[in-house]
């Protein structure tokens, strides 16, 4: 009985989804208008075709979730924090514009196999790979789940640079003020096992390559530990790892 009651949950929520995109895009674009001065840059590299799409950003604050649906042309679906679709009233928004829960702090199989199976469907799929909000603007580490999923389901990768979303809360300038803030995409890619050497990558490398991508749209000053020079040190340290246990053998 529990299982019919899920699946009829499950199917209410996707038709209310989808039958609420054009509202939730209107509302996020006017919020995004309201808030800030956000120009886009590269908003053409997103596929039009119902294919499965992994958009991936950078995430500084609540207000990057509302620039990425400003950004695409239909139904996208997001992971959430539990804790946050429990709020009131901005929990049970989220959940109508595509959110779904994943438990933070835990491997979350549940929710990690549901965006799979969303991308093999030919859905969209926004996630931040960093997990939570940056602290301090900058790039912090990637967990490998976004690189998994990116993997399993085959799907094409949409990387996304935001920056300035950190001020609208503050609104440093006055109430009124409109802080300028930036949203470039990049080109699409998928993610390859091995590279070009025909060598395998770890779920870390790939990692890697998935968080440069985001980097490389960002200014210096928000790339963190995936700056070229900080990712140099970590292929340079996984090369020296690598023939350290090669010798032991």
């Amino acid at each position: 009985m529990q299982n019919i009651w899920n699946k009829i949950k499950y199917a209410v929520w996707w038709l209310l989804h989808e039958w609420l995109f054009d509202l939730g895009w209107f509302v996020g674009r006017t919020l995004v208008f309201m808030v800030s001065d956000c120009t886009v840059i590269g908003r053409e590299n997103i596929p039009r075709q119902k294919i499965g799409v992994m958009i991936t950003s950078n995430h500084l604050s609540m207000w990057d979730l509302p620039n990425i649906h400003n950004l695409v042309t239909r139904p996208f679906y997001t992971m959430a924090k539990t804790e946050f679709l429990d709020t009131p009233f901005v929990g049970g928004w989220a959940r109508l514009v595509g959110a779904f829960p994943v438990k933070r702090g835990t491997a979350d199989r549940k929710a990690v196999q549901f965006a799979i199976d969303l991308l093999k469907k030919g859905a969209m799929f926004s996630i931040f790979p960093e997990g939570t909000r940056s602290k301090t603007q900058q790039l912090a580490e990637g967990h490998n789940g976004a690189a998994l999923i990116a993997l399993s389901s085959n799907a094409w990768i949409v990387p996304v640079g935001i920056t300035g979303t950190e001020y609208i809360a503050r609104k440093r300038a006055g109430f009124f003020a409109r802080p300028k803030v930036v949203v470039r995409v990049g080109k699409p890619y998928k993610l390859s096992r091995t590279n070009e050497n025909g060598q395998k990558l770890s779920i870390e490398e790939l990692t890697d390559i998935m968080m440069g991508k985001v980097a490389e749209l960002l200014p210096p000053s928000y790339q963190g530990v995936y700056s070229p020079e900080k990712l140099a040190e970590r292929k340079e340290a996984r090369t020296l790892e690598l023939e350290t246990k090669t010798r032991r053998k």
